[in-house]
């Protein structure tokens, strides 16, 4: 017989920097490192997540990092909850983050799966991470509307994406301040905006965005808003890619598949519509396109070169 000493999970016994003493709870583990000190430039903390279901709220602190057991989202590591990030002192360089590979969800409540907030400068980076809300709410999955934040958001599987996944209503991702970039994920609503842009910059390339029912895949009402080798797709009649009616948009390599209008005169169903400019290039319609291409009140500015991704 081979006998195998057995790590007991608890809140209580769990030490800082000791493996054979884990933590019950993500909070908890959070906690001690930030009680630790490990919570600064110079004395950071990595939290490894072994493979489970953590029904928890999270409150995240600066420099006190996330990360699955493995380098991509198996789902094996997954935090049900809605997570908040809201440093309130120091610079962008104090109040750094990174999640890798997991999975957050929500469905406990009707908060955003991750909201970043507060006004104070944060840098936020998540690498092969998912973030879905599966309850009925008219929130996003992921928000950000702290003016000084940055969030980085990087995948190179296929599974890594941001969903509302149910009805009522939200987006999947809402930007109301702050720079949000996205590479190589993929954003999907379902009786929402897949994406709303109404402050703040968002930068997304290598992806596609998407959208079942009831709402525009893309809404922008200011901001900035750019596209690079991208792909919208709206799986609904009379709803439209992009419907612009503020912000900065550039669009590079990107293409449409819209399915159009039921052919009732005034349904929407564009490609892109709204007022305003989009500047673009090389962009690709596909699909039945019940309407024109872009709705004749947009200006429509080409530019001669190719966009660059996002970095």
């Amino acid at each position: 017989l081979e006998f195998r000493r057995v790590l007991f999970r608890s809140d209580g016994t769990g030490a800082v920097d000791d493996i054979s003493k884990p933590f019950l709870t993500v909070q908890a583990a959070i906690n001690a490192c930030d009680i630790a000190g490990y919570n600064t430039v110079s004395s950071k903390a990595n939290i490894f997540i072994s493979p489970g279901t953590y029904t928890e709220d999270l409150t995240l602190i600066s420099n006190i990092n996330l990360c699955g057991l493995t380098t991509e989202n198996d789902t094996t590591a997954k935090i049900d909850g809605s997570i908040t990030f809201s440093p309130s002192s120091g610079t962008i360089s104090d109040n750094g983050l990174n999640l890798n590979g997991i999975y957050f969800q929500n469905t406990q409540n009707a908060n955003p799966v991750l909201t970043i907030s507060g006004a104070t400068a944060c840098r936020v980076r998540a690498i092969n991470c998912n973030f879905e809300l599966g309850v009925v709410s008219a929130n996003a999955s992921v928000e950000v509307s702290n003016t000084s934040a940055v969030l980085n958001l990087y995948s190179n599987i296929t599974e890594s994406n941001i969903s509302k996944s149910s009805s009522g209503g939200g987006y999947g991702l809402l930007v109301t301040a702050g720079e949000v970039n996205c590479y190589g994920m993929d954003i999907t609503g379902n009786n929402g905006d897949a994406v709303r842009v109404t402050g703040g910059a968002l930068y997304f390339a290598y992806g596609t965005l998407k959208t079942f029912s009831s709402q525009q895949v893309i809404s922008q009402t200011a901001g900035t808003l750019t596209l690079s080798i991208a792909v919208v797709q709206q799986l609904a009649n009379n709803k439209d890619g992009i419907l612009k009616s503020g912000g900065t948009t550039v669009a590079g390599i990107v293409a449409f598949n819209i399915p159009g209008n039921t052919g009732v005169p005034g349904n929407a169903g564009y490609c892109m519509r709204g007022t305003g400019t989009i500047v673009y290039n090389n962009l690709t319609f596909i699909g039945p396109l019940g309407n024109a291409r872009q709705q004749n009140t947009l200006t429509m500015v080409a530019i001669p070169t190719t966009l660059s991704p996002v970095a």
